[in-house]
């Protein structure tokens, strides 16, 4: 589940809202007037030259009650400067640093090797 504050990466585009006046209407009372101005409203640059392949970290500014869009805009390690701020659905975002989950029989057969047995370092 995505939350505001959260780093994420975009895995596709597809899920951007370039022009999307109602949702910014049903919401303007939660949203701060920054990410209002700099909405990137009409651009799809970012569909036409990274569709499912931008490896940028956006930091989640919002995310709506039903948990299906949130505004996104470029993380900054060094401060909280707002750039572009671009609305895009929850499915096409996934965190940044996304752990990875497997059982013992998926390492095994990643790593070519049978019997795998997990230690204490």
């Amino acid at each position: 589940m995505i939350k505001a504050g959260d780093i994420v990466k975009v895995t596709d585009w597809g899920y951007q809202h370039s022009t999307s006046s109602a949702w910014f209407e049903a919401y303007i009372d939660d949203l701060e007037t920054e990410w209002l101005i700099k909405y990137a409203y009409g651009d799809e640059t970012s569909y036409k030259e990274y569709r499912c392949n931008d490896n940028k970290k956006y930091k989640v500014l919002y995310v709506d009650k039903y948990e299906k869009t949130c505004l996104i805009t470029l993380a900054d390690d060094y401060s909280d400067f707002v750039s572009a701020v671009y609305l895009i659905g929850c499915v096409g975002v996934e965190l940044y640093d996304k752990p990875t989950e497997m059982t013992i029989a998926e390492i095994e057969e990643k790593l070519g090797v049978k019997n795998l047995k997990i230690i204490e370092e």
